[in-house]
């Protein structure tokens, strides 16, 4: 007997959607640098470095990697920081894995247009 089962065919939909439509959505690891100011270096300051860091970073472009859409989680570990000198702020290099968006050439976007300007249009 050779019976129709309905994950083969699931498999087979996806391998072939996969060779078509290329990812928009890619889990990235990323480092930034923070600094922070003196009054931030407390016994919490990786709070402080965190919460900056997903102010930074959160909706921004950065370089090749298309735009970060979520900061998903942090290096286990911690490294300490390094004051500057002529200054009295700490820099911290953070790892971090982050969810980005980058639309290719030739890419096809479902959206709703929401403003249009002599200079383009906004989604």
């Amino acid at each position: 007997r050779n019976r129709f089962r309905t994950h083969d065919f699931l498999l087979a939909k996806q391998t072939r959607y996969h060779c078509v439509i290329p990812p928009m959505f890619f889990l990235t690891t990323l480092e930034q640098n923070i600094y922070l100011a003196p009054i931030y270096l407390k016994k919490n300051y990786k709070k402080y470095c965190f919460s900056s860091l997903i102010a930074t970073v959160e909706g921004n472009k950065i370089g090749p990697f298309g735009t970060v859409v979520l900061v998903v989680e942090f290096s286990k570990n911690f490294k300490k920081g390094k004051f500057l000198p002529g200054s009295s702020s700490a820099l911290f290099c953070l790892k971090y894995r982050a969810i980005t968006f980058k639309v290719f050439k030739g890419e096809i976007l479902d959206t709703i247009v929401t403003n249009v300007t002599k200079l383009g249009f906004f989604l």
